[in-house]
């Protein structure tokens, strides 16, 4: 593909995305106001700035709540130094083998988020969530040092493109930014740079230039490294390009796609998600507009607002109603000997102001799950409460998380295992997280949550049959070598805690010995 074909198609996504600039910034403007705003990118000379959007923002619910968003999903989803998948053998695998490749998939897993904890992965994705909360977060996952293996950049919603792919999923990544001419060759080692870039290096190796990163989905040719036969298959068209020369300085050709676009939701016939802060923005723009009339009364009733007798002509352009202000009048009433200053009487009585912010703090809060456990300073909760609220917050954030799930949580997985391997840090022996040969099991927070109401029925039916035939009795009639590896599944327990097949044939002997000493001894 040519530069010029990838310059059109990026002036298409952008202008698709330019529908969306001034919702974006809109939600920004009250729920983050000092971050760089959709029209007007910053360059690396002035990236310490920030435009000052406070000047209309009078309550912060809608800050903090952003924050809380980011930070009450992360811990959800990919909570910081845990393990929240497990990699476990597929449907495809025989059931003799499988115990075998669950130790070994084990290992990967622990090698899989050792690398992760060392990589800047916690504080990348916290960034992107933050976009998730508009709608669309993108993570872009590339090779690191050799320290440190995976390096993660959330890339911001102001710089992200997107063109539709198959089925309504997200196809082309295009990304437009600056970066200084001096870290070009630095950041792609295989660059190519034309005379005009040379000599800008050269001359002002401080200067910024803007490119375009497009990654294209398309049929690539690979050299298979254990044959040496080059074939071809699915991959991806990685190019950097310099729209001012209209000149291509990278282009690879890769098997794993680098980056990890995750939405929210998305309405039929769109290609950009929309998060909680868009819905939840009328009620934040009534609870800031609300707060500003609420301080201006409260101005008012501390300096007032007075009437001045005044013989000559009023000129009514000079009248202002604001705290302090001396209004000129004829009389202030009680004929020539009236009073010579008056306070002006105020309309309205703003004491029901109150009580609407307390619902629309609360309407906001909700809606961007800032406070899933209610406040801290309520009486204790047991562990019961926390679960059931858990699972609440599951159940509104359900078709999210299945979402996330597809578009977050499986390509991010399927990226650092592509990366890890690529380095010689782990060995998947050619099988892939395909669901039939491996699959993944989400143990997050959120994920346990929504297996807690199977777990419960589980318990209640071990218990039930306990109370009806006896313990051993019971305990049989459970099937415990299904039963016990279906809790620890439900649980997140890894396989090697897990009873296996011979520790569950010696628990069934000596209950089957149990039952039958009782038997004897009846008789």
């Amino acid at each position: 593909m040519s530069c010029a074909d990838i310059l059109k198609r990026f002036s298409a996504a952008k202008q698709r995305r330019s529908n969306w600039d001034k919702t974006y910034e809109d939600a920004l403007s009250f729920a983050a106001p000092q971050r760089e705003s959709f029209d007007n990118h910053m360059s690396s000379h002035n990236r310490g700035t920030r435009r000052n959007g406070f000047s209309q923002v009078f309550d912060s619910t809608a800050l903090m709540a952003y924050q809380k968003f980011a930070s009450n999903l992360q811990m959800s989803l990919v909570p910081p130094f845990k393990k929240w998948v497990n990699f476990v053998p597929g449907h495809l695998i025989d059931s003799t083998d499988k115990p075998r490749l669950a130790k070994s998939l084990d290992a990967i897993r622990d090698t899989f988020f050792n690398h992760l904890q060392m990589s800047n992965f916690d504080t990348q994705i916290a960034e992107s969530l933050l976009d998730l909360g508009l709608g669309t977060g993108a993570l872009l996952v590339q090779k690191g040092t050799a320290g440190r293996p995976l390096h993660f950049t959330a890339v911001p919603l102001s710089q992200l493109y997107l063109e539709e792919g198959v089925n309504g999923t997200v196809g082309s990544v295009f990304r437009r930014h600056k970066v200084p001419v001096r870290t070009l060759t630095s950041t792609w080692q295989d660059a190519t740079l034309n005379d005009a870039l040379t000599k800008l290096i050269q001359e002002k190796p401080d200067d910024d230039v803007e490119l375009i990163e497009a990654t294209i989905p398309a049929r690539i040719m690979f050299i298979e490294p254990k044959t040496g036969v080059e074939k071809e298959t699915d991959g991806f068209v990685y190019t950097v390009v310099d729209p001012k020369s209209k000149h291509t300085l990278v282009r690879r050709e890769q098997l794993s796609n680098p980056w990890v676009v995750f939405r929210y939701s998305v309405f039929p016939g769109e290609i950009y998600g929309r998060g909680p802060l868009l819905l939840a923005l009328p009620d934040i723009k009534t609870l800031n507009k609300t707060k500003e009339l609420i301080l201006k009364n409260a101005s008012l009733s501390v300096a007032g607002a007075y009437t001045v007798a005044d013989d000559g002509v009023v000129n009514i352009n000079n009248i202002r109603i604001q705290p302090g202000a001396l209004i000129p009048v004829a009389s202030n009433g009680g004929g020539v000997n009236g009073p010579t200053i008056v306070p002006l009487p105020r309309s309205g009585d703003f004491s029901v102001g109150q009580i609407l912010l307390k619902e629309l703090r609360q309407s906001v809060n909700d809606m961007l799950f800032a406070s899933p456990f209610g406040a801290i300073d309520l009486p204790g909760k047991t562990a019961t409460e926390i679960a059931l609220r858990q699972q609440e917050l599951a159940r509104h954030i359900g078709s999210a998380f299945g979402r996330l799930q597809f578009e977050l949580l499986g390509p991010l997985v399927d990226r650092v295992l592509h990366v890890l391997e690529e380095q010689g840090l782990i060995d998947l022996s050619d099988f892939r997280v395909d669901g039939g040969v491996i699959a993944i099991e989400h143990i997050s927070p959120l994920a346990l949550a929504q297996d807690q109401a199977e777990l419960t029925n589980l318990l209640r039916y071990g218990e039930t049959m306990m109370q009806l035939f006896g313990n051993e009795l019971g305990l049989l009639l459970t099937k415990p070598h299904l039963f016990s590896r279906k809790v620890a599944q439900l649980l997140g327990v890894s396989a090697d805690m897990a009873p296996s097949d011979e520790d569950l044939a010696t628990l069934q002997a000596i209950l089957e010995q149990k039952i039958e000493e009782k038997a004897n001894a009846a008789s």
